[in-house]
């Protein structure tokens, strides 16, 4: 009869390796783990808010910050299968669309924060944007809905305010046993346009009306990466001084086309000049500087001659733009 001696350190090695996955003893291996376990991840964002210059008239102003105002961070993770069923539909499907479910979402004051997953891979998409120490609700955007991340207020649209910003950035993740911290820096969705008189009024002005004849982008379905609603209607009143106006608009990461009227009254009320479609072209992160006559031309409600009055199709104007890269 063949005989087998233990020492006591053999004995607890043949017990740690019957119970490696016992929970008394920390998994080494996601096959180990416990189908409830759940893993505390740790997340670490930061914003980008700067603008890089991405069409210029003559000068190089300073990247416009806006950092006094406290920042909301939106976060939701998503599962990538309903992710993917989501972004192949078809756009003229009869179908109702199935809007993918967050399996974790939150709403944060502060850049880092932790959320409990499960093991596996997930799509983490990222939203910042700034709220007002006085308001707890809504300031600039409805972020109860990724698919549509809505300007606030239609009626009281405001411009020339660097504070109506959004931020935004989607990441894979693999969580798993003890999972780094998960950073991310989140880039703004807008651009940027201001607009500089090229002539002075001879005339005491009154209000400069600023609107949008062809809408304004007012939504953006962070799944897709799309605009997804516009608003018509849109004005608001800008003020005389070398910068008429200066607007935040939410934008693609392909060049789009914003088109821009400005009225100018005197202080009798009286509409002295008119340019009815100023062409300025738009990227996201970008800043587009335009310099064109306001103040002494007054088209028609049709345009000068019955045309569009473009930016940069209408030589009558010298209104001037050309890119900078």
């Amino acid at each position: 009869m063949r005989l087998y001696t233990f020492t006591f350190p053999s004995l607890l090695a043949v017990a740690l390796l019957l119970s490696g996955c016992s929970e008394h003893i920390e998994p080494p291996e996601d096959d180990c783990l416990r189908p409830d376990y759940r893993d505390k991840v740790a997340f670490s964002l930061s914003v980008d808010d700067s603008f890089f210059h991405h069409k210029d008239v003559e000068s190089y102003p300073e990247e416009t910050r806006a950092v006094d105002y406290p920042i909301r961070y939106v976060v939701s993770v998503y599962d990538p299968s309903t992710l993917q069923a989501y972004s192949v539909r078809s756009d003229d499907s009869e179908e109702e669309p199935v809007y993918p479910k967050p399996v974790a979402s939150i709403i944060s004051d502060s850049p880092e924060f932790s959320l409990s997953l499960s093991p596996g891979k997930y799509r983490v998409i990222a939203w910042a944007d700034y709220e007002p120490t006085e308001r707890s609700d809504n300031h600039y955007f409805h972020v109860d809905d990724f698919t549509d991340m809505l300007l606030v207020d239609k009626f009281g649209y405001k411009g020339d305010d660097d504070y109506k910003n959004g931020f935004s950035v989607a990441r894979d993740i693999t969580v798993s046993y003890r999972t780094p911290t998960v950073e991310m820096t989140l880039s703004t969705m807008m651009a940027q346009y201001r607009l500089t008189a090229s002539d002075s009024p001879d005339f005491a002005v009154g209000r400069i009306a600023v609107s949008y004849p062809e809408g304004v982008p007012a939504s953006m379905n962070l799944l897709t990466d799309k605009i997804c609603h516009h608003w018509s209607g849109i004005l608001y009143h800008a003020s005389e001084g070398d910068l008429i106006t200066a607007d935040n608009i939410l934008a693609e990461t392909e060049e789009l086309t914003l088109t821009v009227k400005v009225e100018v009254y005197d202080q009798s009320g009286v509409l002295r000049a008119r340019r009815n479609a100023i062409q300025i072209p738009l990227i996201r992160g970008g800043i587009t500087n335009v310099k064109a006559q306001l103040f002494t031309v007054k088209e028609g409600e049709k345009g000068p001659d019955n045309n569009s009055g473009g930016m940069g199709f209408n030589d009558k104007y010298d209104d001037t733009i050309f890119i900078v890269l």
